[in-house]
């Protein structure tokens, strides 16, 4: 609880080690810890599942690899540009972070599930 609290009050860097904490990881980690956030919510139809949590982890590897990236944090006018506005909690469809915030990499995972999810639909699992 206090985890979620801190969050809520977006004082996360008062629990991180300040060995840890840098610059340039400062987003990575505000992501990582908005994921573990919906991992331990309450209602467990919220919560992700380990299969959701992996593909959100690898989007967030990955788009630090993308080009777009400039450092560790999207260049706003292209990310605003692509993604659009967030609009109470969701972004044109897809889910936010509860802040109204959706990151590319929260985007790519949800959209790589949501394509999983299509695929075992179609192939009838």
């Amino acid at each position: 609880m206090y985890f979620a609290s801190l969050m809520k009050e977006d004082n996360l860097w008062e629990i991180l080690d300040k060995r840890v904490l840098n610059q340039k990881n400062a987003e990575q980690l505000k992501e990582v810890a908005f994921l573990a956030r919906r991992c331990i919510r309450v209602n467990g139809e919220e919560r992700r599942t380990m299969k959701e949590v992996a593909t959100e982890l690898e989007g967030l590897i990955a788009m630090k690899k993308h080009p777009w990236v400039k450092g560790e944090e999207m260049m706003s006018d292209e990310c605003e540009f692509l993604l659009g506005h967030v609009v109470d909690g969701y972004l044109q469809g897809h889910i936010a972070d509860g802040y109204g915030n959706a990151s590319a990499s929260t985007l790519a995972a949800y959209e790589s599930i949501q394509k999983q999810i299509a695929f075992e639909i179609e192939d009838g699992r």
